[in-house]
Formats: structure tokens, C-alpha cells, sequence
């Protein structure tokens, strides 16, 4: 077993580059669909805020705006991760798309 992975160390590296840089543009795509995202997100926030009406019984308090604040905030880490990862994911992709073309003497 040990014997054929090193023997196939080439092509496990090109298919694993390969494979990487194929999530990392797939999960890019995938994240940048703003308009379905959107409606979603509004009509999320639109429960949300129905639901703290009733549990509030229609007042308004402070503890709302903290709430959607920090809920942005939220959203900023994760898309700051996102960006993060597929960075990554791209570059180790082309290390291994590089280091499985490259000829040894």
C-alpha cells in the first residue's frame, strides 16, 4: 500500500490540487448568490423581529439594536473566515498543482 501511494505521489498531488482549487471556487460561487441570500436574510429578520415583538409584548427596548449589532458583527468574522479559507484553499491547491508538475531529475 505504502509502495503505491509513493510510487502515484504525482498524481495524488495534481488530483488534490485539483480537487482544492475546485471547492475553493465552488464554495466562492456559492457564497456570492447576494440575491437569494438577501431575501432570506430579510425575511430571517423578520421573524426574528416578530418574535421579539411578541415576547416583548410590542416594546421597544435596547437590547434589540445590541442584538442586531453584534449580529453584523457576526457576519463580518464569517465572511472575513470565508475570504480566509479559500485563500488558503487556493494556494495549497496550486503548491500541489506545482509540486505534482514538477519533474525530478
Amino acid at each position: 500500500m505504502i509502495e503505491q501511494v509513493k510510487s502515484k505521489k504525482k498524481l495524488i498531488s495534481k488530483v488534490l490540487g485539483f480537487i482544492f482549487i475546485l471547492i475553493a471556487l465552488s464554495l466562492f460561487f456559492w457564497n456570492n448568490q447576494r440575491t437569494v441570500v438577501v431575501t432570506q436574510e430579510m425575511r430571517a429578520a423578520a421573524n426574528v423581529a416578530r418574535m421579539e415583538a411578541h415576547v416583548n409584548r410590542n416594546q421597544v427596548s435596547s437590547k434589540s439594536s445590541s442584538h442586531s449589532a453584534t449580529l453584523q458583527e457576526l457576519k463580518d468574522r464569517q465572511k472575513e473566515h470565508i475570504q480566509i479559507l479559500l485563500i488558503s484553499m487556493i494556494l495549497f491547491g496550486i503548491g500541489f498543482l506545482v509540486y505534482g508538475f514538477i519533474k525530478k531529475d
